[in-house]
C-alpha cells in the first residue's frame, strides 16, 4: 500500500496483477541499464494474455476499467486487454489514490 492511502479495493473488483502480461526477456539480454528485472520484457500473446484474465476471473471481452495505484502500470492491463480484441477498456487515470480518498466511496479491506 501506497503511504497514506488505506488498504483495500473497490467492491467487485478484480486483481490481474500487470506482471502478469509480461514475458520475461531472453537471459542475459539485457545486463546493464535502468528498468530493473522488466528491463527488455515484453508482452504475451494474445492467447496467453486471454488465458491469464481468465484465471483472474476477468471477462476478457467484457467492458473493463484498469486501475492501480497511480494509473502506470493500469495502461500495461488496458493494452493487454486491447491486444486481446477487447476495444470496451478504460482507464482510471485518478486510481486507487483518488478513489480511496473519497471516504464516502466504500471499500472493501484488504487481508
Amino acid at each position: 500500500p501506497r503511504e497514506g492511502c488505506r488498504s483495500g479495493h473497490a467492491p467487485g473488483s478484480l486483481s490481474s496483477p500487470f506482471l502478469d502480461c509480461l514475458a520475461p526477456p531472453p537471459e542475459g539480454a539485457y545486463p546493464n541499464g535502468p528498468g530493473g528485472p522488466y528491463r527488455g520484457a515484453s508482452m504475451k500473446p494474445p492467447d496467453e494474455l486471454r488465458a491469464v484474465f481468465e484465471s483472474n476471473g476477468v471477462d476478457v471481452d467484457g467492458r473493463a476499467v484498469a486501475t492501480c495505484g497511480s494509473g502506470l502500470t493500469a495502461a500495461v492491463v488496458a493494452l493487454a486487454l486491447h491486444r486481446c480484441g477487447n476495444d470496451a477498456v478504460a482507464i482510471y487515470d485518478g486510481a486507487w489514490c483518488e478513489y480511496e480518498a473519497d471516504g464516502g466511496l466504500p471499500v472493501v479491506a484488504d487481508g
